[in-house]
Order: structure tokens, then sequence, then C-alpha cells
């Protein structure tokens, strides 16, 4: 099984408080990516948690229950439209704001992704890592 691996909290300004102990886990199987999203997460100020395993993922949402879980599609291990389908399913997760970011392009992926319960979904291509911790950050303001 891969190794997760917790990371501490980046620092931030004063009035972002409000997120400093927002905790967000990222299932990523691509471990450069995984580290430059991490990065990103950390410097808007989240504690992270980070796995490169759709299965490991399930049950670190499961055992941490993060604020927010940033979801890779195309997994090693298990697809990541179903791991979408089991925390959707679980009584503990059902209710963790999910973003999907990925590499698949399609219409009919992205309205996949949202109909089995995904709060949004971005493609690598169109948004950077940076950009995408400033959306969950916007998300999260929401919830």
């Amino acid at each position: 099984m891969a190794q997760a691996k917790i990371i501490a909290r980046g620092g931030i300004e004063d009035a972002e408080r409000n997120l400093l102990h927002k905790k967000a886990l990222i299932i990523e199987d691509n471990k450069d990516m995984l580290s430059i999203i991490g990065d990103s997460f950390i410097s808007r100020g989240f504690e992270i948690l980070k796995t490169p395993s759709g299965k490991e993922g399930i049950e670190l949402a499961k055992k941490e229950i993060p604020d927010v879980i940033i979801l890779d599609i195309l997994l090693d291990d298990i697809d990541g439209f179903e791991v979408l389908t089991i925390l959707r399913e679980d009584s503990d997760t059902h209710l963790i704001p999910i973003v999907i970011y990925t590499n698949l392009q399609s219409t009919t992926d992205k309205m996949a992704g949202i109909k089995l319960g995904a709060d949004a979904y971005y493609q690598k291509t169109e948004l950077s890592p940076l950009n995408l911790a400033n959306q969950t950050k916007e998300l999260l303001k929401l919830a």
C-alpha cells in the first residue's frame, strides 16, 4: 500500500485565519503533480494529507474527515469516479466537498463527475494548482 503523507500547515495572513485549520486530502497518482498540488495548498494555508492511491484515499477520508478532497480521476489502483461514488455513499464522508482535478476534458466526463456528486470539476490544462487552491478556498467559504 502507498504511504500517505501528512504535511504541516503553511503560513497565511491574519485575515485568512478562518481557513487556518482546513484540511485538504489530495488523491493524485502522479507524484510530481501530487507534490505541486500539495505545495500550492500549503502556500494558501491548508493542512494537507496526500496519497497516490485511490483506495488509501478512501481510508484516509474515513479516518481523518478532511474539509475538502481533491481527486484525480485517472488513478493507478481504482478509478476516481469509483472513489467518488464510494465516498458519497458513506455516511461519514458523504458531506465532504470533493473537487475533481483531472486531465479528462470531455463534457461527458465532467457531467459524470458532477452527477456522481463532485462539487467542482477542473481540468489540469485550464487551472494551475495554485489557482485550484484559491478556487477551493472560495468553495469552502461558501460551504
